[in-house]
C-alpha cells in the first residue's frame, strides 16, 4: 500500500509528538556535556558559580576509548556460506575502502560522530548515499558550477557509496520486529543550502516563490517508509500548510528500493520498556535522573563562594588592652616582626571554610556519579600508590563493562549498513569501483553473494589488552587449539588472514636472503684473511731460512774452511731448480758418483713435497729447521746438533 503525501505529513507530525519526552532527555544530555547549567541554578550574582566537569569527562573518556581504533570489519567464515570464503577478503577490502573514503569526504572518521551520538543520546542515525545519484542530480542542474560537478565526479570515482552520520535531534523513526519501517527528518537550513542540495531546477518545479532569498530560513523535510520517499521544503515561521515538494512528484513517491537507506541503532535502550520515553538510556542517564550533576554544581558553588568571601576578610585577630591601640607589622624582615604591647595579643583568625559535611557530600556525589557512568581508573585515574600492574589491568578491564553494549550494538549497526549497501548495489546492477590504499578495486554486483553477513567490532585500544591478546594467541597456536586464520580474526582482530600470511612469508624470505648474503660476505672475508695470513707466514719462513743460511756461512768462514759447502735450505732448491735437469745413466745405479762430475754439480734424488710451493720459496714442512745432507746417502740433522763431523759412509774429498 502506497502512502500519499498527506498521509506522510500526518505520520511525520505523529512521530514528532511521540518523541517529545526523548527530546527533553537529549537536551539535558547536551547541558551536562556542554557544561551549560540551567536547572536549579541559584540567581544570586555574588556567588562564584562552579560547574562540575564530571559529566563531560566521563562521556569524553568513554568516547576516546571506543574511538581509539578503526572499526574492525570482518566477514565471518563460520556464519556465511562456504562459497563465500573465496571472496571474503575482497569484500572486507571493499568495506574498509568505502568506510575510509566516507571519512575523507567528511574530513572526520565516520565512527567518531556515530559513537558520539550513541554515548550522548543512546542512538545514532547513519545514512547510506549513492554517489552516482548525487552526480546525476548535479548533471541535471544546469546552474551547477564546474567546481560542484568536479567534486562529485571525483567522489563517484573514488567510492560508490558514502556513509553520513546524521543529527539525532532532527530525526524521528519507528521500527517493527524486523527492522526500520519509517524515518522522518526535519532539518533547518538556508534556501541557498537547499539549492546546493537539490539544484535550482528542482526548486523551480516546486513552485517556491521567486522572492525567496538565499539567506532565508527554510525547513527541509525528508520522509521514508518501505514504499515511498518524499522530500519537501517549508518556509521558516510559515503557519500555512504550503509545502514545496522536491522529491516524490513523479510516480507518487515510490522509490522501488529493497531497503530504506538509513540505519537507526540503539544501545542501552530496550523495546521491552513500556513507555517510549524510557527507551533511550544514554551513558549519563543515571547521573541525570539522580540529579547528581546539579548537586555537585551546588556544592562546588558553595565551597568556592565561601573561600572567596573568607579570603577577603582580615587574617588576624587583635585583642586590645587599651581601646584604640594599634599594632604594626614590620615586613622588612623575612617573616615579619610585630611588637605587641603588654596585655594585648595578636592571633591568626581561625577559619573553617570548607565544612566537613560538604566534603562528604561532594565525595558521595562523585562516587555515585562514577558508579552510574564509568570508573576513573579506566581513564587513567589514580588506583593507589601500591597498585600493581595486574591489579591496574584488572580494574581497567572491569571498569569498561558499562561500555560493552555501546561497543557491540554500535558495531552491529555499522555491519547492517554495509549489508544494506551491498543489497542496494546489487539492485542497481551497475559495476562500480572504489579507491583502495593499493589501487582501485572493481565491484561487480553479479559476483556479490546472497545473504551476506558482515560483522564490525569497535574494539578499545589499551596496552594491557594487546599484551593479553598476544599471549592468548601464542598459547592457542602452540597447543593447536585453533587455526591461524581464526586466531587472527577473533583474537588479534586482524582481517584478511591470507594477505597477512603472504606478507609474513615475504618478510621471512627477505630476512633469509639478507642473512644468507651476510653469511657469504663473511665467508669471503674470512677466506681472504686466511689467504693473507698464509702469504705472510710463507714470507716469514723464507726470511728465517735466509737468516739460517747466513749464520751457517759465517760459521764456516770462521772455521777457515776453504772448501765450499752446499747451500742448505730453499736457496739450494732454488739454484737446482734453475739448472737443467741431469738425466741419470740407466746403466749406472743410483747413488753411485759419476766420475768427472764435481760434487757441487750432483743433484741428489730427494722426494718432492707436494705441499711446498716452489714459487713462494721455503722448505717442505718436514725439513724445516734441519741442516741439509752434505752428500748423497746422508740424512739431514737439526741445526742445534750439527758439529761438522764426518758422517758414516762419507767420502773424503781429495
Amino acid at each position: 500500500m502506497s502512502t500519499s503525501l498527506i498521509e506522510a505529513r500526518q505520520h511525520a507530525n505523529d512521530l514528532i509528538m511521540k518523541s517529545a519526552d526523548m527530546k527533553i532527555m537529549q537536551q539535558k544530555m547536551d547541558e551536562m556535556i556542554l557544561m551549560d547549567w540551567v536547572n536549579e541554578k541559584p540567581t544570586r550574582e555574588d556567588l562564584k558559580f562552579t560547574v562540575s566537569p564530571e559529566a563531560r569527562n566521563a562521556w569524553l573518556g568513554a568516547l576516546r576509548i571506543l574511538s581509539s581504533t578503526e572499526p574492525i570489519i570482518t566477514v565471518p567464515r563460520n556464519a556465511n556460506d562456504l562459497s563465500l570464503n573465496e571472496v571474503a577478503d575482497q569484500i572486507e577490502k571493499i568495506c574498509k575502502a568505502i568506510w575510509y573514503q566516507s571519512g575523507r569526504v567528511a574530513q572526520r572518521p565516520v565512527h567518531y560522530d556515530l559513537l558520539n551520538s550513541l554515548l550522548r543520546y543512546d542512538e545514532y542515525h547513519l545514512a547510506i548515499k549513492d554517489t552516482q545519484d548525487m552526480l546525476d542530480l548535479s548533471k541535471k542542474n544546469k546552474s551547477s558550477s564546474p567546481a560542484e560537478k568536479h567534486r562529485l565526479e571525483k567522489l563517484a570515482a573514488s567510492t560508490p557509496y558514502v556513509f553520513e552520520a546524521m543529527d539525532v535531534k532532527s530525526g524521528y523513526w519507528e521500527r517493527d520486529s524486523f527492522g526500520l519501517t519509517c524515518y522522518y527528518r526535519k532539518t533547518a537550513m538556508t534556501y541557498g543550502q537547499a539549492v546546493n542540495l537539490f539544484g535550482q531546477h528542482a526548486l523551480d518545479k516546486s513552485n517556491i516563490p521567486a522572492s525567496t532569498h538565499h539567506s532565508d530560513q527554510v525547513y527541509h523535510h525528508d520522509y521514508w517508509d518501505l514504499s515511498v520517499h518524499y522530500a519537501w521544503l517549508s518556509r521558516y515561521g510559515d503557519v500555512s500548510e504550503n509545502d514545496y515538494l522536491l522529491v516524490g512528484s513523479e510516480n507518487n513517491g515510490r522509490h522501488e528500493l529493497p531497503y530504506i537507506p538509513i540505519v537507526c541503532q540503539t544501545a542501552e535502550a530496550s523495546p521491552l520498556e513500556g513507555d517510549s520515553k524510557y527507551r533511550r538510556q544514554p551513558l549519563l542517564y543515571g547521573a541525570w535522573k539522580g540529579s547528581l550533576w546539579e548537586r555537585m554544581n551546588l556544592i562546588g558553588t558553595i565551597i568556592y563562594s565561601s573561600l572567596f568571601a573568607v579570603a577577603s576578610n582580615p587574617m588576624y585577630v587583635h585583642t586590645q588592652a587599651v581601646p584604640g591601640s594599634k599594632i604594626s607589622i614590620d615586613h622588612s624582615v623575612i617573616g615579619g616582626i610585630t611588637d605587641v604591647p603588654p596585655g594585648e595579643s595578636l592571633q591568626l583568625l581561625q577559619r573553617d571554610v570548607i565544612n566537613k559535611d560538604l566534603e562528604k557530600g561532594m565525595l558521595l556525589a562523585e562516587q555515585k556519579f562514577s558508579e552510574s557512568t564509568i570508573y576513573k581508573q579506566v581513564l587513567g585515574g589514580d588506583a593507589g600508590s601500591n597498585a600493581s600492574f595486574s591489579q591496574l589491568s584488572l580494574m581497567s578491564q572491569q571498569g569498561r563493562l558499562p561500555l560493552i553494549n555501546y561497543q557491540r550494538c554500535g558495531g552491529w549497526g555499522i555491519g547492517t549498513a554495509f549489508e544494506i549497501m551491498f543489497d542496494l548495489m546489487k539492485d542497481r546492477g551497475q559495476k562500480r569501483t572504489v579507491q583502495y590504499l593499493q589501487g582501485k578495486l572493481d565491484i561487480d554486483p553479479k559476483e556479490l553473494p546472497e545473504d551476506l553477513l558482515i560483522e564490525v567490532n569497535l574494539d578499545a585500544d589499551l596496552p594491557q589488552d594487546k599484551l593479553q591478546q598476544a599471549n592468548i594467541a601464542s598459547m592457542l597456536k602452540q597447543n593447536g587449539l585453533a587455526s591461524t586464520a581464526w586466531i587472527r580474526e577473533n583474537i588479534l582482530n586482524i582481517g584478511q588472514s591470507e594477505d597477512m600470511t603472504r606478507q609474513v612469508q615475504e618478510e621471512n624470505f627477505i630476512d633469509f636472503m639478507f642473512r644468507e648474503g651476510l653469511t657469504n660476505q663473511m665467508r669471503q672475508e674470512i677466506a681472504a684473511e686466511e689467504k693473507q695470513k698464509a702469504q705472510e707466514q710463507a714470507q716469514l719462513q723464507a726470511q728465517q731460512a735466509v737468516q739460517q743460511i747466513a749464520e751457517v756461512m759465517k760459521q764456516q768462514a770462521a772455521q777457515g774452511q776453504g772448501q765450499r759447502q752446499p747451500l742448505p735450505g730453499p736457496l739450494q732448491a732454488q739454484n737446482l731448480a734453475q739448472r737443467p735437469p741431469v738425466r741419470p745413466n740407466p746403466m749406472q745405479p743410483q747413488g753411485v758418483q759419476q766420475q768427472g762430475q764435481p760434487l757441487m754439480q750432483r743433484r741428489p734424488q730427494m722426494p718432492i713435497d707436494q705441499s711446498r710451493n716452489a714459487a713462494m720459496g721455503g722448505m717442505p714442512p718436514s725439513a724445516r729447521g734441519l741442516i741439509p745432507a752434505q752428500a748423497p746417502g746422508q740424512t739431514a740433522v737439526p741445526a742445534e746438533d750439527y758439529t761438522g763431523e764426518m758422517q758414516e759412509g762419507e767420502e773424503t774429498l781429495s
